[in-house]
């Protein structure tokens, strides 16, 4: 640590607080909270207090520190969190999951519409989930319809129906679009589906079961019989919960699971909603288990005051162990949803149950990630093992060279670290000094203004190239140029081959800087299986970016024939809404989002949409 930060800690105060490290240049470090800044900030300096590998590799990196204090402990967590939140310090502990899960959606439209999302945005809209899985989603999205008949159509085809869709047809609709329902019933409809997410069972049966008494009483006998419907649903659907006993059925619950070793961590979170399982997610973490006091707060703060609404906040956290501030964090998640949350540690009884079950979760999870990243490993070290490579392939860059309607042309970049996709490190590269469509001069560039940004974060160990021999003396070239050590490889698709006495088949080729000959792997190889893995994911992702790239400059054309609609406000609206579809969609308020947007130009947007039909 250097002396300046060493001076500047001992001259922090004895209060509650929030302090950050920076890196040179700025870039936060770690932002972390204390009772009592001066204390805390004390154990960086002694090595022994604080062993965890990431601490020891960031002290050395740390240029700069900066604390806020605060009135209390409570204050610090907050501000603490809309920091990490803000500015995703490296050394701040993140989780990461295998997918984006699924949530449900209630949009706040006049007749909301109730739809599947990956994205939780703060629009005042209601989420149910995350969900886990996808079928399970399917299901409760089913089941709502047939219930409670709510839309699921675009805001864009809701205003333009004459006449009720099929889905009101097949009776998963009320078709609130041409007034078959007036707004008030539609709302209750709404606030019901809400209840029901809740898991307020009950409540909506009584409610219905009362309805159609009176509905039979004043001889009503077709609402009668429609809510008799409804109930029927819904005590279908709760029929295995009927054998449980009451006290169960109280029960909402998250219990959360841990286990790892010296190297990660991974955490199961088990969600018990009236006595019954309803859904589990996964997070793992490069952080050795020996810190789990720390992963649980770091996982408390980020989930429950971040990641999720407070819809999906139960009444009990079950948690493996306690850590230091406790209860503020408690009285936090208490202040966001509004009622009392407990943490609790059980050390009996069926909730110690629930912890033991999440636990075993865990660790069948964990076992299983830790058989795959063996396995992974050894591929990777049989991949340096065969092409005699320098250093261990632990990033792996993928590139392609793509054309855009044979003029333009782009490069697209993937990164694998330890055998797995890294997305966030993908990259777009538009080509600039290459007229007309040229692989070879295209490639180079491409090259050239990646590796001139290298550091030591995002050094590749491999290079991958989609070509051959002359795509791989490309990159070569550009190595030399530079002046960089670093490994670089080109893989050929397989093909036939014409000759004189007939075609051959040339299987996929391995091709090696130097080498005249080409490496062939089975079609069986872990290594080749890898490498086309990496090779294709590259075309991919280009081959995305080519259609969204068409998609916007066929929305451009479409909008310039929109009165009012110039080349600069064409350029906004495309970098506002992405897709001819999201325009569609959008309301007016939404267009009014758009930069610089008129209301005037707004009205002529929807009047073009709502009069034409476009493909």
């Amino acid at each position: 640590m250097k002396d300046s930060i060493k001076a500047k800690i001992k001259r922090a105060p004895m209060l509650p607080g929030v302090y950050i490290f920076k890196k040179r240049g700025g870039a936060y470090l770690y932002v972390g909270k204390a009772i009592r800044l001066k204390d805390r900030l004390r154990s960086y300096m002694n090595p022994k207090a604080d062993k965890r590998p990431s601490v020891a590799k960031m002290v050395p990196q740390i240029d700069d520190l900066e604390w806020l204090v605060t009135t209390n402990e409570k204050e610090a967590l907050i501000l603490e969190n809309n920091l990490i939140k803000t500015y995703r310090p490296r050394y701040n502990i993140m989780y990461r999951d295998d997918k984006s899960y699924l949530s449900v959606k209630v949009t706040q439209h006049r007749y909301p519409r109730m739809y599947k999302t990956r994205k939780i945005v703060q629009d005042g809209s209601t989420y149910f989930g995350p969900f886990s899985s996808v079928a399970s989603v399917n299901q409760t999205m089913k089941l709502l319809q047939k219930i409670f008949k709510v839309r699921d159509c675009t805001d864009y085809f809701f205003k333009s129906r004459v006449r009720p869709c099929l889905r009101y047809q097949i009776n998963l609709c009320s078709a609130p679009c041409v007034k078959y329902v007036s707004e008030a019933e539609y709302m209750e409809q709404v606030l019901q589906v809400k209840v029901f997410m809740k898991g307020q069972y009950k409540e909506i049966l009584d409610q219905l079961k009362f309805k159609m008494n009176q509905a039979s009483e004043n001889m009503h006998y077709e609402e009668a019989a429609q809510l008799r419907d409804q109930i029927g649903a819904i005590e279908e659907t709760l029929l295995p919960q009927r054998v449980e006993n009451r006290e169960k059925l109280l029960i909402h619950l998250d219990a959360i699971g841990m286990t790892g070793d010296t190297q990660a961590t991974l955490i199961k979170l088990m969600k018990v909603r009236n006595g019954k399982l309803v859904d589990a997610v996964e997070y793992y973490l490069d952080e050795p288990i020996a810190y789990q006091s720390e992963i649980v707060r770091s996982f408390l703060q980020q989930y429950y005051l971040e990641d999720i609404t407070k819809q999906d906040i139960p009444k009990e956290i079950l948690l493996p162990c306690i850590f230091e501030d406790m209860n503020s964090m408690q009285d936090l998640l208490s202040d966001k949803v509004e009622r009392r949350v407990a943490f609790i540690q059980p050390q009996r009884g069926k909730k110690k149950r629930y912890l033991e079950l999440a636990h075993q979760n865990a660790q069948t999870i964990f076992l299983e990630k830790k058989r795959q990243s063996e396995k992974t490993y050894q591929t990777l070290y049989d991949l340096q093992k065969k092409l005699h490579l320098p250093v261990f392939p632990k990033r792996i860059e993928g590139y392609d060279i793509s054309n855009f309607q044979g003029a333009q042309s782009f490069g697209s970049q993937v990164v694998f670290t330890d055998g797995e996709k890294d997305a966030s490190q993908y990259r777009i590269y538009s080509i600039k000094t290459v007229s007309g469509p040229d692989d070879f001069a295209s490639l180079q560039e491409v090259l050239e203004r990646r590796l001139k940004k290298l550091n030591d974060e995002n050094r590749p160990d491999l290079l991958l190239i989609d070509g051959g021999k002359g795509q791989l003396r490309q990159a070569v070239e550009v190595l030399d140029k530079l002046h960089l050590d670093i490994a670089v490889i080109s893989i050929a698709k397989e093909k036939i081959l014409k000759t004189r006495s007939g075609v051959r088949y040339a299987p996929e080729r391995i091709f090696l800087p130097g080498q005249k000959n080409s490496i062939v792997f089975p079609v069986s190889s872990p290594i080749l299986q890898l490498l086309q893995r990496i090779r294709d994911e590259a075309h991919r992702f280009g081959l995305k970016h080519h259609r969204n790239k068409r998609s916007r400059q066929t929305l451009g054309s479409i909008l310039k024939n929109i009165n009012g609609i110039g080349t600069k406000r064409q350029k906004q609206i495309l970098r506002h809404f992405g897709s001819i579809e999201n325009i569609r969609r959008a309301t007016k308020d939404e267009l009014m989002q758009v930069q610089s947007m008129s209301e005037q130009a707004a009205t002529a947007i929807l009047d073009f949409f709502q009069s034409e039909t476009i493909d």
